[in-house]
Formats: structure tokens, C-alpha cells, sequence
């Protein structure tokens, strides 16, 4: 599980760099997103099927430098998947 925390949703949805979304199809392994105290688990399975969106041109990091694309899940932490199930 690649563990990752997330400041800001966008539409409802959490972005997410391709660098892990890549490592985790490339390891087999699933996505852990916090976000404000809430956690999102996405199983290896759905990685790359649960992709809602991904953005129009690559986003420029202003701390790294670099480009990087975004990929975007819809946000259902814990607490709303166990009620969906």
C-alpha cells in the first residue's frame, strides 16, 4: 500500500501525482489517501480503473521544479464506503 496525504480536494475529487499512481500498477499494490483525519483505501485492482479524470496538461511543481500529471479519484473516505457496502 503506498500511503499518501492529500491538503486539498478538488470538485469532490483528490488529486494525485502519476509518479504513484505508475509505482503502484508497476508493484501491484493499492493507494492509502488521508485527507482532514479521513482515509480512502483504493485496492490494486482498482488503481488504474477508478480514475475519474486526469489533468488537460502537466502541472509545474513550484517547490521540486518538474512537471508532473494529475490524476483525480472521486473522495469516498472510509466512513462513506463501509455505509455504501
Amino acid at each position: 500500500m503506498i500511503k499518501l496525504k492529500v491538503r486539498t480536494l478538488f470538485l469532490g475529487r483528490v488529486g494525485i501525482r502519476g509518479k504513484y499512481i505508475t509505482r503502484a500498477l508497476e508493484r501491484k499494490i493499492g493507494l492509502d489517501i488521508k485527507h482532514d483525519g479521513s482515509t480512502m483505501l483504493i485496492p490494486a485492482g482498482l488503481v488504474k480503473t477508478s480514475i475519474v479524470a486526469k489533468s488537460d496538461r502537466p502541472v509545474y511543481d513550484k517547490f521540486k521544479g518538474g512537471q508532473h500529471w494529475l490524476f483525480y479519484y472521486n473522495w469516498r473516505p472510509q466512513r462513506i464506503q463501509n455505509k455504501l457496502l
